[in-house]
């Protein structure tokens, strides 16, 4: 599917899947990277929300998830909400979560759910290059850190789901700006003419 000039790739289920791949063969932090890449296709969450998130947003504090979690580190700090449901995701997080508990069985709630291999949290900008980096390795082209954005925009406009919803669980307060998200896919637009009746 052809990309607009200056917008990220939206990327085919065989090139997400092609990424994943590769990162289950990563035994250091293929897991961590897989959990973002869930992150950003799954809850369309921006870079600096990724990197924000610590283990009390998403979880209780037995470490049991979260059905919805509320993200208060947003762009224009407009707090919303994000919901747990599909079922990658939740068995990313739960493995993550299993890692994280300490000798004592403590959970600790304040501790960044995202770390680097040293243990510091990423900035905005650091996961944004980590994500660049997943998809130059895989050979993704065109890809940015708003794919999975985009990506996960497209996939519930595709869906059937109103743009208003689509609105609302990306967290903008213009709908043009939700509306400027959705990948225009020549082959859908095609499947409308064919079905299309004017009135005589």
């Amino acid at each position: 599917m052809a990309r607009k000039a200056g917008k990220a790739k939206v990327l085919t289920e065989q090139e997400f899947n092609r990424v994943l791949k590769l990162q289950e063969s990563n035994i250091r932090t293929g897991k961590r990277n897989s959990l973002i890449l869930y992150l950003s296709f799954y809850l369309g969450l921006r870079v600096k929300e990724i990197a924000g998130l610590k283990f009390g947003d998403v979880t209780n504090q037995d470490g049991s998830l979260k059905q919805e979690i509320t993200l208060t580190v947003t762009k224009g700090s407009r707090i919303r909400q994000a919901y747990l449901t599909n079922p990658k995701l939740v068995a990313s997080l739960n493995q993550h979560i299993k890692q994280h508990f300490d000798a004592d069985n403590l959970f600790q709630m304040e501790h960044f759910l995202i770390v680097s291999e040293r243990g510091s949290c990423f900035s905005p900008n650091s996961m944004q290059q980590l994500i660049s980096r997943i998809y130059k390795e895989a050979g993704i082209e065109g890809a940015s850190s708003h794919s999975g954005r985009r990506g996960f925009a497209t996939s519930l406009i595709n869906t059937g789901i109103d743009i208003r919803s689509v609105q609302h669980l990306l967290g903008h307060s213009n709908i043009t700006t939700t509306a400027r998200y959705i990948q225009e896919d020549p082959a859908k637009l095609q499947r409308i003419m064919a079905g299309f009746k004017p009135c005589q």
